[in-house]
């Protein structure tokens, strides 16, 4: 028996992640760490569907403080992004790839803007 996915819950689910945090998660797996770094809110999300999915954008740009120091390396980039359900430790909620891996040096800041964070959730499920 296949499970549908209305309107409705597509949008409790969007509220779920809305006051979440996004944290930036290195090649190597671990969460970026160093000066000034600190997961940032998630402060609203639009939803939007096709055929087959919904999809979870953010409606404000993410932005977070300048780095204080390298907080990804050439060799050790970011290439994911993480939403927690808290500031610190707490659990993964979910995980987007990047499309593209990026370092963050010292003075960089990072910015995810509007959009570009999409978190893909199919309609139907058997």
């Amino acid at each position: 028996m296949a499970t549908v996915l209305t309107q409705n819950g597509a949008s409790l689910i969007a509220n779920v992640y809305v006051g979440k945090y996004v944290g930036l998660i290195r090649q190597d797996g671990t969460e970026v760490d160093g000066k000034d770094y600190a997961r940032q809110s998630i402060p609203s999300l639009s939803v939007s569907s096709d055929d087959t999915n919904f999809y979870f954008t953010n409606s404000t740009d993410i932005v977070f403080p300048v780095a204080g120091s390298d907080w990804a390396t050439t060799t050790n980039m970011i290439n994911k992004i993480n939403i927690y359900d808290s500031a610190t430790a707490g659990n993964v909620l979910a995980t987007v790839d990047l499309s593209t891996a990026k370092p963050c040096f010292q003075g960089d800041q990072i910015k995810i803007l509007v959009g570009s964070l999409k978190i893909t959730i199919p309609k139907t499920t058997t």
